[in-house]
């Protein structure tokens, strides 16, 4: 019985794994490079969502505000210094080394 559930969900989880992996083949070649960036930031936000309110049980809306913030600094800064990859990354990568 628990073998017999345990092969269930290895199988489920290949499923979702297979199907995610073709999504990410195929979905470049019919949708915009703005709009996977923009799903993939609100996938992220709703993924920290689900983990502090899903295990937590915490219903906690700072992340929320950090994913404001944080987009608020990209908008100055960009319009600022100009639209570069780099200097975004460091930008981003500076501060999270000094925070922990």
């Amino acid at each position: 019985m628990a073998a017999s559930l345990k092969d269930t969900a290895i199988k489920e989880s290949l499923t979702v794994v297979l199907v995610a992996a073709i999504l990410v083949m195929v979905l470049p070649l019919f949708v915009s490079t703005f709009t996977l960036s923009v799903l993939i930031i609100y996938a992220m936000l709703g993924l920290s969502l689900g983990l502090i309110w899903g295990f937590g049980g915490i219903l906690c809306f700072g992340q929320a505000a950090f994913f404001g913030l944080g987009a608020y600094a990209y908008a100055i800064a960009a319009i600022n210094l100009g639209e570069s990859t780099l200097p975004m990354l460091i930008g981003s990568a500076v501060p999270a080394l000094f925070a922990g």
